[in-house]
């Protein structure tokens, strides 16, 4: 078979382009991968020095869908 490149993800919108894995593959078989980052650092901690405690927690909110009551309680503790 021909090989081809598959972009996998991001797997849902809510996860703003953490990253996307791009797959080379041979029929069946995974000859290649090359993960693409994106934007996974963002600063966050000097985007919140400049913010009031109510922004903040909005924003890791929307940090990462998986993990967002970490992400507030970091800072509101």
């Amino acid at each position: 078979m021909a090989e081809m490149w598959i972009s996998m993800g991001p797997q849902h919108p809510m996860t703003h382009g953490l990253w996307t894995l791009k797959v080379k593959v041979d029929g069946e078989t995974v000859v290649d991968t090359v993960p693409d980052l994106g934007y996974i650092h963002r600063g966050v901690e000097k985007i919140c020095e400049s913010r009031d405690f109510t922004k903040i927690t909005t924003y890791c909110d929307r940090l990462c869908y998986a993990s967002a009551n970490t992400w507030a309680h970091s800072y509101i503790y």
